[in-house]
């Protein structure tokens, strides 16, 4: 099928440059043993349909016609019919395409996947738990905290962050005080050292 679509293509732009050029050039016909058939089915004179006796070839090509006086019509004026077989070709062509079977295009291979690194689990801050707020020695408010270090330092108000931020060392050392707090000061302390080296 696809041959049959590649010879009616070439064929049909052949005969195109066979009619222009060599028809201007006035050189001999080719025997008819050597034509190439086109096959159209339209007579490219009348627009009738072609009769099988009427084959006459032109240029090399062996063009069907209604009748005889059509193909002395054509070989008279190739450059006004001309376009009626090319238009007929072009057709064949695109009926031809359609009929063939829709090819996926070609995948192009798939990339190696990108090897990265494994990303570290990201801890999450570790809560204190101190009643007491270390800035101003009150009870601690639900929901203020600040962070320091991987660890959630609970406040009792919200001025006391940056208090806190100023001084960190200071009101650490404060909450170290309770046993339990400190515990949890001292791992927050190593894990966030192991996680950044100086």
């Amino acid at each position: 099928m696809k041959r049959l679509l590649l010879s009616l293509s070439v064929v049909a732009l052949g005969a195109a440059a066979f009619f222009t050029t060599r028809a201007i050039a006035g050189e001999p016909a080719p025997a008819p043993s050597a034509a190439v058939p086109l096959g159209n089915a339209v007579c490219p004179v009348t627009g009738l349909a072609v009769k099988p006796s009427n084959l006459a070839v032109w240029q090399g090509v062996a063009i069907g016609f209604c009748s005889p006086e059509c193909s002395t019509k054509f070989a008279q004026h190739p450059d006004v019919y001309t376009p009626a077989l090319l238009k007929e070709m072009a057709a064949q062509v695109a009926a031809l395409k359609a009929k063939l079977p829709a090819t996926a295009p070609s995948a192009a291979p798939a990339a190696p996947p990108v090897q990265r690194p494994p990303t570290p689990a990201l801890a999450l801050p570790v809560e204190l738990g101190n009643g007491m707020c270390p800035v101003m020695n009150r009870p601690v408010k639900a929901g203020l905290f600040v962070e320091y270090h991987g660890m959630k330092v609970g406040l009792c108000c919200p001025g006391c962050d940056g208090k806190f931020k100023a001084d960190p060392a200071t009101y650490l050392g404060v909450l170290h005080q309770d046993p339990n707090v400190a515990q949890k000061i001292d791992a927050a302390e190593s894990a966030w050292t192991a996680a950044h080296p100086r």
